[in-house]
């Protein structure tokens, strides 16, 4: 019963929780909701500012998304990275 609050002996490194899954996944669906406007459009031409964004061949919405991509990749990869040179990562982690 003592053990049952001791530190876990394992071989593996259990990272601090992380806001880039949910960035990404964010990013991930506005991106595709604009390529969708991008190739369908979701919204007539004539249904005023409303089409400025969701009316077919307008990129913003897709570009937007796509930067919040690239935004979570450099993000999360620069924390595997700080893990990394910061010990973390164990030689059973290392190896892959």
């Amino acid at each position: 019963m003592a053990d049952a609050h001791a530190a876990p002996h394992h071989d593996y490194h259990l990272v601090n929780p992380s806001p880039w899954p949910l960035v990404s996944s964010v990013a991930v669906t506005i991106m595709m909701i604009g390529a969708v406007v991008w190739m369908k459009g979701l919204a007539p031409a004539d249904a005023g500012p409303v089409s400025a964004l969701f009316s077919k061949g307008h990129q913003a919405v897709f570009f937007a998304g796509l930067a919040g991509v690239l935004v979570s990749m450099f993000g999360w990869w620069a924390d595997v990275i700080k893990e990394s040179k910061a010990g973390d990562h164990t030689p059973v982690v290392s190896i892959g």
